[in-house]
């Protein structure tokens, strides 16, 4: 069987694009449509160090900022990692409470040990 490797042909790309009519050149993002087979006509991230655009995954924000933003979009306190975490502990427990009832109950109703 003939392994197929995902190396990626940078002779393909084109590595920078131009903006506001020729005055601006700048780093062209990386991704590849898989649809069409084309090239993002993006610009790159400055920090982004795998030369992608915002689109596809250039990440601008520091920890403080991602922070932040984790903040604005929690609507509800259902999903914070703290109410995740809790969640997680109740389900061990109903596990462990649910595993032992199921013993009892197999105790006593157990043909062997039913009198007739």
């Amino acid at each position: 069987m003939v392994k197929v490797s995902k190396q990626i042909d940078k002779s393909q790309y084109q590595t920078y694009v131009s903006l506001a009519g020729g005055r601006i050149r700048c780093l062209r993002c990386m991704a590849r449509s898989v649809r069409s087979g084309e090239q993002c006509g993006k610009p790159a991230m400055r920090s982004s160090k795998t030369q992608k655009c915002t689109h596809h995954g250039g990440r601008p924000h520091s920890p403080e900022v991602l922070r932040r933003i984790s903040e604005a979009n929690t609507l509800h306190g259902e999903s914070t990692k703290a109410a995740k975490e809790q969640y997680r502990q109740d389900a061990v427990h109903i596990h462990g409470v649910t595993i032992q009832g199921v013993q009892i109950h197999n105790a006593f109703t157990h043909p062997r040990l039913l009198r007739k």
